[in-house]
């Protein structure tokens, strides 16, 4: 069985799964990545254009006992049109009907590293890690080893592997989805597939309303970076809030002699810009802050210019860190900004001295505090 989070799938498990795939896969996409985390056995294929999907694999690490043929798996048919009850024949019912013109041009393990290998037609290749799943003396089966009954004789593989490989080297896909609908009156969305049937699923259990009283501790994350020891949303703010420091470094300074932007980056966060190049102005910057505007791509200030920031930033901040210095060295004309606690960083600023041009010294540039926050 698979666990389709997504809700891309009618079918229930791999071999439906697959069929599905089959039936209604579009041409010229790459899949972009494959991964599989190790710890949930969680496959995550991402799609060229296309959002990512999972499937949930742990079910194969069942040591020793998965000895199911396709036509022992039952297949719901309710919504995919296919007169099949069984996975092997819904298998035959795609075989038979399908219009696929990509081909998959490779399939193969590297047995020394158990890496699967996927060629797509006109696409980029992409691995797959499935050494995890080799459980050494308990379930050493691969596709050749599970046979299929093809009671429509569609292919003259006997086993999956080669019905695989036959399905893959036939298919051609020209289908589109035509249309997504959903009627707000049942909440039965209709998906319509060119040249084929229109589906629908019926949605409206999602709608309940004033019934979902869940708490935090009732809704599970999926950690797929494993920052957190918890698996619910409560456990997962509380590590977060009791492991919160507020002692970040700025990591970086540096200005874009082209541009004169300024980049800031501090410690775990996102660098800023500010575009400091109306201060190499020859002989005419005599701006207070209040007319020198801010590039602030982080959505960070209601503010647009630099008068504006300063005092969100006095009247907001949270972060009981001091400047502690700021100096520059008048032969090189290097900043130095010191933080507390925290590591000095300095910015050259000698492309901005531009002799006999513009003479003015910090003191000369005023500032119009309205909110009152500074004594200078």
């Amino acid at each position: 069985n698979i666990t389709d989070a997504g809700g891309n799938f009618t079918a229930t498990e791999v071999e439906g799964a697959l069929a599905e795939l089959a039936a209604g896969s579009t041409d010229d996409q790459n899949i972009e990545s494959l991964g599989v985390d190790l710890g949930t056995n969680v496959l995550t294929v991402g799609i060229e254009d296309g959002t990512s999907q999972t499937v949930d694999l742990s079910h194969l690490d069942d040591a020793g006992t998965d000895d199911q043929t396709a036509a022992e798996v039952t297949y719901d048919n309710t919504t995919s049109g296919l007169t099949a009850t069984d996975a092997q024949a819904a298998i035959d019912e795609v075989a038979a009907g399908s219009t696929d013109d990509q081909n998959i041009e490779s399939l193969g393990v590297d047995l020394g590293t158990n890496v699967l290998t996927v060629g797509i037609e006109d696409g980029t290749s992409q691995t797959v890690d499935l050494s995890h799943l080799d459980d050494a003396g308990t379930d050493d089966q691969i596709a050749s080893e599970v046979n299929i009954t093809d009671a429509g004789g569609n292919f003259t593989a006997t086993e999956v592997e080669g019905a695989l490989a036959e399905l893959a080297a036939g298919s051609t896909d020209d289908q589109n989805i035509e249309s997504l609908g959903v009627d707000l009156g049942t909440n039965v969305l209709t998906v319509g597939i060119e040249d084929g049937t229109s589906q629908t699923v019926d949605l409206s259990h999602l709608d309940d309303a004033g019934t979902d009283d869940q708490i935090a501790s009732e809704v599970n994350i999926t950690d797929a970076g494993g920052n957190f020891t918890a698996t619910e949303v409560e456990g997962a703010l509380a590590e977060l809030a009791a492991g919160s420091t507020d002692d970040q470094n700025i990591e970086s300074l540096g200005v874009d002699l082209g541009t004169n932007v300024l980049t800031v980056g501090i410690e775990d966060g996102t660098s800023q810009t500010v575009d400091l190049s109306h201060l190499d102005d020859a002989g005419t910057d005599d701006q207070t802050a209040s007319e020198v505007n801010i590039a602030d791509a982080g959505g960070n200030f209601t503010a647009t210019e630099v008068e504006g920031a300063l005092a969100e930033l006095a009247a907001g901040s949270t972060d009981d860190q001091n400047i502690e210095s700021l100096g520059v060295d008048l032969g090189t004309n290097i900043l130095t900004v010191g933080i507390e606690d925290g590591t000095s960083q300095t910015v050259d600023l000698s492309h901005l001295d531009d002799a006999g041009t513009d003479d003015q010294i910090a003191s000369e540039v005023n500032i119009t505090d309205a909110g009152g926050n500074f004594t200078a």
